[in-house]
């Protein structure tokens, strides 16, 4: 599920401009992994991992514990 800044916002309590930068940051990893992105939007649970709030953290970092895992299944967003 793709989120925006207003949900970002909420989720880390943080401010506009650095919203957008974490968006702009998440976007870069998961454009790296091989997944396509839309420009101001996220995906809500690998921001929610990389931030360890999510049931799936894998505390070493090496790979979410959800849909990240194997990025050969397509577009996750």
């Amino acid at each position: 599920m793709l989120i925006d800044i207003d949900d970002v916002i909420e989720i880390l309590d943080v401010g506009t401009s650095q919203g957008y930068k974490i968006i702009k940051e998440l976007n870069r990893e998961l454009e790296g992994m091989g997944y396509r992105v839309i420009r101001g939007r996220t995906n809500r649970r690998y921001l929610l991992d990389r931030y360890g709030l999510a049931e799936g953290f894998n505390s070493d970092r090496q790979e979410f514990a959800g849909d990240f895992s194997d990025k050969g299944q397509g577009n996750k967003n």
